[in-house]
């Protein structure tokens, strides 16, 4: 059975069931596989590919996770998508999209993007988030009235997929705010209520000792646009 984001199907189960997968189970050498996909996509399937969202994924059994590229041609509605790493490795799938429905796949991502997935979760490491992590994705991100930004978004191992994630740019790897990356989600959730209004309202976690921030306050002061968490 195959778990989109790989840890989605890990962490979702009782703490202290599984153990936090490695860092090192994630896939490298994003920027270039990436490029690879694109070339190849406009030189054997459209002139006119772009990619629209990339995937981590994973299986058990499988030592390690891979990429998964949604690829699109705009001008004829076709849809693809293309393994990297993983037992598929190279195998793609096509589709055809009704043009009533181009419009919600957003805005495509730009040609060249240059930060690794390692790199983005060492900056998560860097900043003091040391939790499990969930759903991995890359796609265009904004806020409702902003520029969308190419970034990966990062999802907090063990909760739920409307929790916002932790955003990363990935053409100069800095944090986005949450609050400028995506709308509040809607939803009545106690805990997601509470996280949305210290964005909204810009409140600063409970003091803490240095070194003793809880990964769920590190996730608030990375989400409000802290550097880091002491």
């Amino acid at each position: 059975m195959r778990y989109s984001g790989v840890l989605a199907g890990f962490l979702t189960i009782a703490p202290g069931l599984l153990a936090q997968l490695p860092d090192s189970y994630y896939p490298g050498n994003f920027p270039g596989e990436y490029k690879k996909t694109i070339e190849g996509a406009r030189k054997l399937w459209m002139k006119d590919a772009v990619v629209t969202h990339v995937e981590v994924e994973g299986q058990w059994g499988v030592p390690t996770a891979w990429f998964r590229f949604d690829l699109y041609s705009p001008s004829t509605g076709f849809f693809a998508t293309y393994t990297v790493g993983g037992p598929r490795n190279g195998q793609s799938t096509f589709s055809y999209i009704q043009p009533i429905n181009r419009m919600r796949l957003g805005e495509p991502l730009p040609p060249d993007l240059k930060v690794d997935l390692p790199e983005a979760i060492a900056t998560l490491r860097k900043a003091g988030f040391h939790g499990g992590l969930g759903v991995i994705r890359v796609d265009m991100n904004g806020a409702t009235g902003t520029q969308p930004l190419p970034s990966w978004s990062i999802h907090v191992g063990g909760k739920g997929p409307m929790y916002p994630p932790l955003f990363i740019n990935a053409v100069d790897g800095k944090f986005i705010p949450v609050a400028r990356a995506m709308d509040p989600p809607h939803g009545s959730d106690a805990e997601l209520k509470a996280i949305w209004d210290k964005l909204l309202h810009r409140v600063p976690p409970p003091d803490v000792q240095p070194g003793h921030t809880s990964p769920s306050d590190c996730v608030v002061m990375l989400q409000m646009g802290f550097l880091g968490c002491p």
